[in-house]
């Protein structure tokens, strides 16, 4: 579960790209976790909606369950992300020359 292919089985991509690779799919994780549920579920306590213990149950699940659960997904909506922004370094579309960042 926790751990993260080296290539795509279907098509040999390069996952994880060295060090310091991880901190994309952290940012991400992160971000979902915190703007996706967490802050919605404060924002519900603060309108009335939910009481101080659903408050705190449901925050406290989701700070601890989310990330694990989208650690794999997180790795692919990194990659998305980063050949969105450098598509020059999709490996099908590098020729003969090396990966920019190596």
């Amino acid at each position: 579960m926790f751990k993260v292919n080296e290539s795509c089985p279907n098509c040999g991509l390069k996952i994880e790209k060295g060090d310091g690779a991880f901190l994309g799919p952290f940012v991400i994780n992160y971000s979902v976790t915190a703007f996706g549920f967490v802050i919605p579920v404060l924002l519900l306590h603060v309108a009335g909606k939910l009481g101080d213990t659903a408050t705190l149950a449901l925050a406290a699940a989701a700070g601890l369950l989310l990330p694990l659960l989208l650690y794999r997904v997180s790795w692919g909506w990194w990659l998305a992300v980063y050949y969105f922004f450098l598509p020059d370094n999709v490996p099908a579309n590098l020729g003969d020359r090396a990966e920019d960042d190596e």
